[in-house]
């Protein structure tokens, strides 16, 4: 694993490799990264930054601030800029206007949306690396704060590998077969945590959003999830229509084939509440869990979950739902009572915090 300071929270990369000779599959540990594989997961790291330096509305001279002002157009921004906003503009159409970057205050703001995005870019990295092992070594970019340069510039030096990546090439004849990256509880995933025999999905924990050592379900994942809510950080959610905090259920997740866009669809649902249900129903490829004030869950019917829940949760005296004893063999810890949880589970949180809890 690596964790990476970025965006104001920190993201988890979990790796899994195929196993050596004599060796089972396992976890890669940071000082056990081989050569190409750490200079992949510096590209990554630094494609996270290289976001954060591009969109960040709180440093006055980034390229977002700056066209939010009105102090340069968008021919003098990045080229991820005008991709970024063309996702927000299919993710305005795909909710009816609940996500509107171009309605809040203070000007254009895609936050919603960019940090899906950029875990997205971050992770394809990584899956590049997979399925081109044989790639030119792109050289000593590893894990590290980068220099932005000027907006119009291209990928800057991403500094050195920092000490928790130094150590033995102990997976250099290992390929990854598996990565999760978890940035404040959005997550991209690909491949599987198993072997290619086992197979499986990735399993991640929706958190209660009245106790943070609790969870409201298990759901099962092959590429992305999303939560959104306020009870993390407060009212940081915006009614696009009137301008004003909104928030009209307790946590909101998305789960699809984007995390780009599942960020963006969760942060609407979240200000729509219920009735976003009606709208969301129409969008292929996609499932959704709310949990509204009163503790009502919501979920569209393809949602994959890890065993089915038979206890709803209730604010002040919720304990975590029980796994029915017909649960697939990946919820094989049976229940989560009194808060156990099963291995390989991380957990998705709403309000822009990591808190992933990771198991064997």
């Amino acid at each position: 694993m690596h964790v990476e300071p970025v965006m104001g929270t920190m993201a988890s990369f979990t790796l899994f490799a195929a196993p050596c000779a004599g060796e089972s599959k396992e976890v890669i540990p940071a000082a056990g990264v081989d050569g190409e594989l750490r200079a992949a997961l510096g590209e990554a790291c630094y494609a996270l930054h290289r976001a954060d330096a591009v969109f960040s509305t709180w440093d006055p001279a980034s390229p977002m601030s700056r066209l939010r002002r009105g102090n340069a157009s968008m021919a003098e921004m990045p080229p991820e800029v005008a991709e970024v906003l063309a996702l927000c503009e299919f993710a305005r159409e795909a909710s009816r206007g609940w996500f509107d970057p171009w309605a809040m205050p203070g000007g254009l703001d895609p936050t919603g949306l960019v940090k899906g995005w950029a875990v997205e870019h971050a992770l394809a990295v990584l899956e590049n690396a997979t399925l081109n092992p044989g790639r030119p070594n792109p050289g000593s970019a590893a894990p590290g704060p980068p220099n932005p340069g000027p907006a119009d510039s291209g990928p800057a030096n991403p500094g050195s590998a920092g000490p928790e990546l130094q150590g033995a090439d102990r997976h250099g004849c290992s390929l990854l077969t598996g990565a999760m990256l978890d940035v404040g509880g959005d997550i991209a995933t690909f491949g599987a945590p198993g072997t290619s025999e086992e197979g499986g999905k990735w399993r991640v924990g929706i958190r209660n959003p009245w106790d943070p050592h609790a969870l409201a379900c298990i759901l099962e994942t092959d590429a992305a999830v999303a939560t959104s809510g306020t009870y993390e950080r407060g009212e940081i959610l915006i009614d696009p229509r009137t301008g004003e905090p909104a928030c009209r259920c307790a946590s909101a997740t998305v789960t699809g084939p984007s995390l780009a866009m599942a960020d963006a669809l969760a942060t609407a649902l979240a200000v729509a509440g219920a009735d976003g249900m009606d709208w969301f129903g129409s969008l292929a490829g996609y499932e959704a869990y709310l949990i509204l004030p009163d503790a009502t869950a919501l979920m569209t019917q393809g949602l994959d979950l890890a065993g089915q829940m038979v206890a709803v949760p209730v604010p002040g005296s919720w304990s975590p739902p029980a796994i029915s004893a017909s649960a697939p063999r990946s919820a094989a810890a049976g229940h989560l009572a009194g808060g156990a949880i099963p291995p390989t589970t991380t957990c998705s949180v709403g309000g822009e915090v990591n808190e992933t809890f990771q198991g064997r």
